[in-house]
């Protein structure tokens, strides 16, 4: 006999599901973690970018923000995928769990399309590409709670220094945070 689910019984389920999501987890031993986020600022027109890289004890390994003018929240949630992989592939990371809030981008790079949008269509094939390195990436949503250093990051470029910034250490304006998502 089939049993109907409600839409709200979906919600509980999800919501339930998510609250283990709260806080930042490590990454497996030999993996690293790289979580990302992206920023607009409607009144200025820009988007900010940035991530931060830990180990599978969870130190901060390096962290990056940076800014493009116009575009909107979808545009700076792909360019943080796209640069922070850049980086980890740069630096030589080759095992990696990816963690951004932004779930419309998890199912775009996902997904089996092949027509986006023309603003942000060169930005998804330039990471589907980059999917196909000789790497094992694993992309995943996570929920804003566990992506608060990421989301300041990207936040020190859109609304302050819109300079490209690579730290080895943290940022004096989000040292009270690489502590705020971390597993407990």
């Amino acid at each position: 006999m089939r049993e109907d689910i409600s839409s709200q019984d979906l919600l509980d389920a999800n919501q339930s599901e998510n609250r283990s999501n709260l806080w930042w987890s490590t990454p497996p031993v030999g993996f690293s973690k790289l979580n990302l986020d992206g920023s607009f600022d409607p009144l200025m027109r820009v988007m900010g970018f940035g991530g931060v890289m830990r180990d599978s004890a969870g130190n901060w390994l390096w962290g990056f923000s940076d800014s493009c003018s116009s575009g909107n929240v979808l545009g700076a949630e792909l360019l943080a995928i796209k640069f922070g992989r850049h980086h980890a592939w740069d630096r030589n990371h080759r095992k990696i769990y990816v963690e951004t809030d932004s779930l419309e981008a998890v199912h775009l790079l996902t997904a089996d399309i092949t027509c986006y949008n023309s603003s942000i269509s060169s930005v998804i094939m330039d990471i589907k590409a980059m999917m196909r390195r000789q790497w094992e990436v694993h992309l995943s949503h996570v929920l804003r709670e566990a992506n608060i250093l990421a989301d300041h990051l990207s936040k020190l470029s859109s609304r302050g220094d819109r300079s490209s910034r690579f730290w080895i250490t943290p940022p004096l304006e989000v040292l009270d945070f690489t502590n705020s998502d971390s597993y407990l």
